[in-house]
């Protein structure tokens, strides 16, 4: 966004001096063009300002969305462990469950760490 607020700088001063001269034509196509080109940038400033909240919004909700997989992930461990103390499943099924977690939890870590980076 700098660089575009430069760039409205630039072409408002070039159209100073392009007024300041005795070509009234030239001076007038001047103040079309200045007009035209700022809308550009100014436009492009905008569209930057907003992919740039959009990004900053899907980066929220994406770590909201962890944070609450993993404490899903950490109450079905719980769910699971008293399920085994109440002999509901055996010893099998439970760690073949909790190691269906400890993957989806790793999965969800490493994607969630690259997201960092």
């Amino acid at each position: 966004m700098a660089a575009a607020d430069a760039a409205i700088r630039a072409i408002d001063g070039e159209l100073t001096s392009l007024s300041a001269g005795e070509d009234t034509a030239r001076a007038a196509v001047a103040g079309d063009v200045a007009a035209r080109l700022c809308d550009a940038y100014r436009h492009r400033k905008t569209r930057l300002g907003e992919e740039q909240a959009q990004r900053q919004q899907a980066r929220l909700t994406e770590s909201v969305e962890v944070q609450m997989r993993f404490a899903a992930m950490r109450a079905e461990r719980i769910a699971l462990v008293r399920l085994r103390g109440a002999n509901r499943i055996n010893d099998v099924t439970l760690n073949k469950l909790i190691r269906e977690i400890d993957l989806s939890e790793a999965a969800l870590s490493t994607r969630a760490g690259k997201r960092r980076l």
